[in-house]
């Protein structure tokens, strides 16, 4: 039986791929999250009982899906960055992450800038 992470790029469009592929080798290369740099974990989900390890890789989206995102613009963050961007757009939390003086704000600004540029012309 396939792995999930197998099952998930087997049906991801080539859109899809590209985003998520030129994320990694362009902002986290290494398997290191795009926004704190930290190597990610590819594990699925935390043992039982267990709360979900920060350095674990996650699925961030542009736009939250509660906020009518689109499921197909993603890049892999770690849990942290996801758990704090929350339902914030990139670009948002970017400026809230530079207000605030915290140093994850200019990569984040990055991310949120990649994202829309690899995505522009994408057939919707």
């Amino acid at each position: 039986m396939p792995s999930s992470s197998r099952l998930r790029a087997s049906i991801m469009s080539r859109d899809e791929r590209r985003l998520s592929i030129l994320c990694e080798e362009t902002l986290g290369a290494g398997g290191r999250c795009p926004c704190c740099f930290v190597r990610m974990r590819n594990q699925h989900r935390a043992p039982a009982g267990k709360p979900m390890p920060w350095d674990l890789r996650t699925i961030g989206h542009d736009v939250a899906l509660s906020h009518g995102g689109d499921g197909r613009v993603f890049v892999y963050i770690c849990n942290r960055c996801n758990t704090d961007q929350g339902s914030l757009s990139f670009a948002v939390w970017a400026r809230k992450l530079i207000l605030a003086g915290d140093k994850r704000g200019e990569a984040v600004a990055n991310l949120a800038d990649f994202v829309k540029r690899n995505t522009e012309d994408w057939d919707w």
